[in-house]
């Protein structure tokens, strides 16, 4: 028993030595401290990938960075999509300033200068956006032809990465819409009813106004009225003091 136990333990460490690992079997360019120096500096813009065998995101971006490099292969020649081992090659990483992984830098062409570092998502769609808007198609007059066969091969890649999207993402981007939808109906209810609101704080306001313009009005008119019966009985006390005193002293005296 212990012999066949023995050789139980001996067959799954075997099948485990021999089991690919995660970063085998890729097709995108690897470059070395070696051969390197052959790329930067070219007339194409290099799209280089710092990665670690032990790093876990990595190990998610690896089918993601291999469906880049199918769609740019084919679609576009003057951009290469490729890759370094961090931990083997310190010193170029080291020399960039990357000590994260992983880490997508853009080259352009003609400069060893790093231009540009992805800070996106580990999404197929949000690299390809980002690779297509950092590397315009450089236009020569003697590969008019290829410029354009370059412009159509894009737009199939664009029509088959929206084909490409699973039925649960579309499922999911529906509800949004219709949550949308129904957040932008009641918006709308909540306007309309701000509006009515508005316009009856408005016929308030005027009713308002016009009440204290016939107030105004009105006292306008008592105030005249007082002032002219007090102008009226001012005017008679005068007139009536006046006649009393031009009477003759001697003709209330007795004879």
């Amino acid at each position: 028993m212990k012999a066949i136990f023995i050789l139980i333990i001996i067959s799954l460490f075997n099948v485990c030595l021999n089991k690919k690992q995660w970063w085998h079997d890729s097709k995108v360019i690897e470059f070395t401290s070696e051969n390197i120096t052959d790329y930067l500096g070219s007339d194409k813009y290099i799209i280089l990938q710092f990665y670690t065998k032990w790093c876990v995101y990595c190990r998610t971006l690896f089918p993601i960075y291999e469906e880049i490099f199918k769609i740019f292969n084919s679609t576009r020649k003057d951009i290469i999509i490729s890759k370094i081992n961090a931990d083997e090659n310190s010193k170029i990483s080291e020399e960039y300033g990357i000590f994260a992984f992983p880490n997508i830098a853009l080259f352009k062409p003609g400069s060893k200068k790093m231009f540009s570092l992805y800070l996106g998502k580990a999404d197929i769609r949000d690299i390809y956006a980002w690779i297509q808007s950092n590397c315009p198609i450089q236009i020569k007059k003697n590969l008019k032809g290829n410029t354009q066969e370059n412009a159509n091969n894009i737009d199939n890649v664009n029509v088959s990465l929206n084909k490409g999207r699973t039925t649960e993402e579309n499922e999911y981007f529906k509800r949004k819409c219709y949550e949308i939808k129904e957040r932008l109906n009641k918006l709308e209810e909540q306007l309309k009813r701000v509006k009515t609101l508005k316009t009856k704080y408005k016929t308030i306001k005027i009713q308002k106004k016009q009440e204290n313009v016939t107030k105004i009005k009105i006292n306008v008119k008592v105030y005249f009225i007082i002032i002219m019966l007090t102008f009226i009985f001012k005017i008679t006390k005068l007139i009536l003091f006046s006649s009393h005193k031009s009477l003759p002293k001697h003709l209330h005296q007795k004879a």
